[in-house]
């Protein structure tokens, strides 16, 4: 019943977002897959977190980086969650998420353009939409 009201909640809000802009979000994504492979803790993941923040901080949201380090196969991996708030007046939050990273391969260069780079592209569009626009719940 929740995940049937979340879902309810979120596609209201995107039916009203109709300024979201699929050749937008999908510049975005181009952008994010230019870094290329981008498996925590690399040189291309750090490029794309400074770009993800200095996109977000133009649209005047609160933004939250959240540092940790996740035991991983290869051992301890510095990562950060990038939370972009949009303050609402409700006191309820929608929260819609995605990653940016990719999984390390070696043998073959794996960019994520369907999974981190599709996701950073749509989330960074929303960002774009719900920038500056009033809004009943928090996203």
């Amino acid at each position: 019943m929740h995940c049937a009201k979340a879902l309810l909640i979120l596609w209201a809000s995107l039916a009203a977002a109709s300024d979201f802009s699929g050749s937008s979000a999908l510049k975005f994504t181009g952008k994010a897959v230019e870094f290329g492979p981008r498996p925590p803790g690399s040189p291309a993941i750090r490029k794309l977190q400074q770009y993800i923040l200095s996109n977000l901080k133009q649209r005047g949201c609160e933004v939250i980086e959240d540092n940790f380090t996740a035991q991983t196969p290869k051992g301890a991996v510095g990562m950060k969650n990038i939370i972009a708030r949009f303050r609402g007046t409700s006191g309820r939050a929608i929260a819609i998420t995605g990653h940016y990273d990719t999984k390390l391969f070696t043998g073959f260069r794996f960019v994520g353009a369907n999974d981190g780079g599709a996701s950073t592209g749509f989330l960074l569009e929303m960002a774009r939409v719900l920038a500056g626009k009033p809004r009943k719940d928090d996203v």
